[in-house]
């Protein structure tokens, strides 16, 4: 009896289990229609106008099927399996960003470290600051990363020319003398470098942190101070006088690996280039823009004679305006970038005509915006179509008027555009080309003359009764939405129009003697009060942080060989507002805790000499760090990923075991935190608040000045007066 009711609960708790499963998919199959409504083949449209060219061919493998149809036993085994019977993960864009990015960030800092440490770093001294180059200029983007390390390599070589004399110079001079006059040097160049209004003059905070204050105070901080660290060895030595140009080849190499990780790709169907992701979004883009015409042609047909159609073509349109508004702020981030990549050999696109396309989207998406309003928003007291049936007529009648000829506008205007922008020009096309914008213009005198009689009909109904004429509320929305669509079009036409007397823009820029005359002739930035605050904070936290390298005993016994970070962390924590600085030293903290604890422990675990190994580990940390990074605060991440380095291998260089090392790396960069942190908190407090607030009040002035400007308009229309005889 016992077994007989177990097996029977058994079967019981099975057949549960089957119908739990199939009402559970049911269920979600269910919800996913009723949600996706109106988003059915948003996806797969989108998905298909993403699908890049040289991965049409591939396909997934079927391993699951070719076991059922070969062994049907182990295939009805497998697909019994829980495990296996359950749908597939799919990798979103987000996740497989983030991959590939810390795959990028792993490959930089190998190939950095790598061949600067394996190659004895006799002429480039200092890999891990290659390395935190390489991270720092490392973008999405083969063309974000040559702009980013062109705006470090221009001007890294004045600061380091300046850097290398200076250095020379207070070499020659006594232990003493170059105590004292080392923090009025390092604060007078502070403030040269953040007042200097030359416009490449860029990354100050890294010029400042890495080239002058190391290349200025790091011959002294290596100097034999009389406090000798036992732990240490080479204690009182001497930085070669190659130094900062070996220190300038070392952030170079960094600059190159940064490019060369990217251009590698270029071959491949994955290529790191804006030029392909400039090349899917124009096409999404394209996407868009012919499904938001089509939903105001299926929207204007529906209105009034099928109200869920209606509904739901009216929530596409607000979908595809917002859609349309951030592809195309994706697209415009790319245009610099393939400015930078346009002289490669690699691509074929049309940078001009691609920025024609861009300014001609950029002009019609306010008309789209204008659209979405006049066709999802609605008049305060205005009546639905069920509630009202002089409204659900006056719909229909201008339905019946406008639906096909916006039909045929977005047709045509479909085939314009792609005429327009994404043709090459020939002699057999040219003719096609001609009566393809002709039809354009036959569709938009048809939309004119459908308006005209759509209009006339709707008023000539309404003014009917006095009951129907309070219901012109469609009326206007109709206007509204007829000029958003007539305007949209008119920006392609006038570009058409206008298309034989443009010429590309030559954007070679050379440099010549009068250029450089007038850049250096631009006034300084001393008269702006924030850049003014920000450089002197900045110059006295120097001052305060080059103590540690000025004073031998902190020098020579707390903080040797590693005395310059204090004021390292200085010049890289310098933000203009109290809150971002705030943010931005507690993000360095923390990076600096994980980046020591990590090293900490693989100095713990393996040989501190076992370089592949210390290599092997620092890749994986970089990629882990990368992987996690938090969008909204990046610096932690990142700062996390270029420490490693600079801790490992620069205890293996200074002679220092890893632990000990580390820790006073903390300890450091925490004393360089406080340090600025009472300069800014203390010296020169100024809250985010205060910039909240006037902004704020700015834009409640710009809202008075906008209503008194709408109702002097008011005022001056002209008032249609009706006779109560008439």
């Amino acid at each position: 009896f016992f077994f007989s009711q177990t097996r029977n609960l058994i079967g019981i708790m099975k057949s549960n289990k089957e119908n739990f499963k199939t009402q559970s998919r049911s269920n979600r199959w269910n919800r996913r229609v009723a949600d996706g409504a109106a988003w059915s083949s948003i996806a797969t449209d989108l998905a298909v106008e993403n699908e890049d060219d040289d991965e049409a061919g591939a396909k997934p493998k079927r391993w699951l099927h070719w076991s059922s149809s070969c062994f049907p036993a182990l295939g009805r085994k497998f697909a019994s399996e829980p495990l296996f019977s359950r749908e597939p993960v799919q990798l979103t864009e987000a996740l497989k960003g983030r991959i590939a990015s810390s795959t990028r960030a792993s490959c930089v800092a190998l190939i950095t470290l790598s061949a600067l440490i394996f190659s004895g770093q006799e002429y480039l001294p200092a890999p891990w600051i290659g390395n935190v180059v390489a991270i720092m200029v490392l973008k999405s983007t083969l063309g974000d990363t040559i702009l980013a390390a062109k705006d470090f390599f221009v001007p890294m070589i004045p600061v380091a020319m300046v850097s290398w004399g200076l250095s020379r110079l207070l070499d020659l001079l006594s232990t003493r003398v170059y105590s004292i006059m080392l923090p009025f040097v390092v604060m007078s160049g502070c403030l040269i470098i953040n007042l200097c209004p030359w416009p490449f003059m860029k990354m100050k905070n890294l010029m400042l942190g890495i080239f002058f204050y190391i290349s200025v105070a790091s011959p002294l901080s290596l100097r034999d101070s009389g406090f000798d660290n036992a732990n240490a060895i080479g204690h009182g030595q001497k930085i070669e006088i190659w130094f900062v140009p070996g220190l300038v080849g070392t952030c170079s190499f960094g600059l190159l690996a940064a490019v060369f990780v990217h251009i590698a790709t270029v071959p491949t169907p994955r290529a790191t280039t804006a030029s392909r992701k400039s090349r899917k979004l124009v096409k999404q883009l394209a996407f868009v823009t012919r499904q938001l015409l089509l939903s105001v042609s299926e929207y204007t047909q529906n209105a009034g004679k099928s109200p869920d159609i209606a509904r739901q073509h009216r929530t596409l349109i607000d979908f595809y305006v917002k859609k349309r508004h951030q592809t195309l702020k994706d697209l415009e981030s790319c245009l610099p970038a393939m400015r930078a990549e346009q002289y490669l050999d690699y691509t074929n696109l049309d940078l001009f005509q691609i920025e024609r396309f861009v300014a001609c989207s950029k002009r019609q998406q306010k008309h789209a915006e204008l659209i979405s309003l006049a066709t999802t928003q609605q008049f305060l007291g205005e009546d639905f179509s069920s509630l009202n049936e002089t409204v659900r007529i006056v719909k229909a009648k201008m339905s019946t008027n406008l639906g096909y000829a916006i039909e045929q506008l977005a047709l045509e205007y479909v085939k314009s555009e792609h005429a327009m922008f994404f043709e090459r020009a020939s002699s057999d096309e040219n003719s096609y080309k001609y009566v393809t914008f002709h039809e354009l213009e036959s569709c938009v005198e048809s939309y004119l003359k459908a308006m005209r009689l759509a209009i006339t009909d709707a008023e000539t109904m309404l003014l009917k009764d006095d009951d129907a004429s309070r219901s012109t509320a469609p009326l206007i929305r109709q206007r509204v939405a007829f000029l958003g669509v007539f305007s949209f079009v008119r920006e392609l036409r006038d570009i058409i129009r206008a298309r034989d007397n443009e010429e590309p823009i030559d954007r070679v820029s050379r440099v010549t003697a009068c250029g450089l005359i007038s850049t250096m002739k631009m006034p300084w930035l001393w008269g702006d009060v924030g850049k003014q605050r920000l450089a002197v904070k900045t110059a006295i936290g120097m001052g305060l942080a080059s103590l540690w390298v000025s004073i031998p005993y902190l020098r020579g016994y707390v903080a040797y060989p590693s005395s310059v970070w204090v004021g390292i962390t200085v010049a890289s924590v310098s933000l203009e507002s109290t809150g971002a600085t705030w943010v931005k030293c507690l993000d360095r903290l923390w990076g600096t805790l994980a980046a020591g604890a990590f090293a900490m422990l693989i100095g713990k675990v393996s040989n501190q000499a076992d370089a592949i190994t210390n290599l092997a580990a620092l890749v994986v940390f970089i990629f882990a760090a990368t992987f996690f990074t938090n969008p909204k605060r990046a610096y932690a991440s990142r700062y996390a990923a270029t420490s490693i380095g600079s801790i490992l291998y620069g205890s293996l260089y200074n002679g220092i075991e890893v632990d000990e090392y580390g820790s006073k790396r903390v300890m450091l960069i925490f004393t360089g935190v406080v340090t600025f942190l009472f300069v800014e908190m203390i010296l020169f407090p100024r809250s985010s608040r205060t910039i909240v607030e006037a902004q704020s009040l700015q834009f409640f002035e710009d809202l008075e000045n906008f209503l008194f400007d709408c109702s002097k308009v008011c005022a001056s229309m002209p008032l249609v007066r009706i006779s109560s005889s008439n």
